[in-house]
């Protein structure tokens, strides 16, 4: 500790108390795949599977076409080798294991999509923001729709509460 900078010593207690909250998606992936290996028996078929959810998520990521050959491609190799590896027809047993992968939130895309949200107001006030503009930022990013991807014409607050938006989030903020 001496060689380290004190400031960095006062924030080393900080984050080893929030250690375990901060990589708690690591533990919820341990039990989902801990569940996962209990359905499917054969652990290459299982890692298959899991190979083939991660190349349908870059899929709807992917911007260009041949991008999007590549991981379609890919995803249905692994399914391929999986239901090779198993003996039957694995349409069922993907759309659970897909599913319960789904439940994973990875706390690194949570921050991603925050910043990359807050970024361009923070750049445009030069990093002094108010209470009232961030309460701003939060509302229209809970409350607006997806454009694309899985999530597509649903708000993060409808995904969160099971609950429709009857009105669009400017009509939402002006009542």
């Amino acid at each position: 500790e001496s060689m380290v900078h004190p400031k960095v010593c006062k924030v080393i207690p900080n984050i080893l108390n929030r250690l375990d909250e901060t990589i708690q998606y690591l533990k919820i992936a341990e039990d989902v795949y801990m569940k996962l290996s209990m359905k499917v028996s054969d652990t290459n078929a299982l890692n298959a599977i899991c190979m083939a959810w991660q190349f349908n998520n870059k899929l709807y990521k992917a911007k260009t076409a041949k991008e999007k050959d590549f991981y379609t491609e890919e995803a249905f190799f692994c399914l391929s080798y999986a239901e090779g590896l198993l003996g039957y027809d694995t349409t069922d047993l993907e759309q659970y294991v897909f599913g319960e992968l789904d439940t994973i939130i990875r706390s690194s895309s949570l921050v991603e999509t925050v910043n990359s949200i807050i970024r361009p107001f923070l750049d445009a006030s030069r990093g002094q923001i108010t209470q009232e503009t961030l309460n701003l930022i939060m509302f229209y990013h809970n409350h607006r729709r997806y454009a694309g991807g899985k999530r597509k014409g649903k708000a993060p607050i409808e995904i969160l509460t099971n609950t429709e938006l009857e009105k669009h989030w400017l009509d939402l903020i002006v009542e």
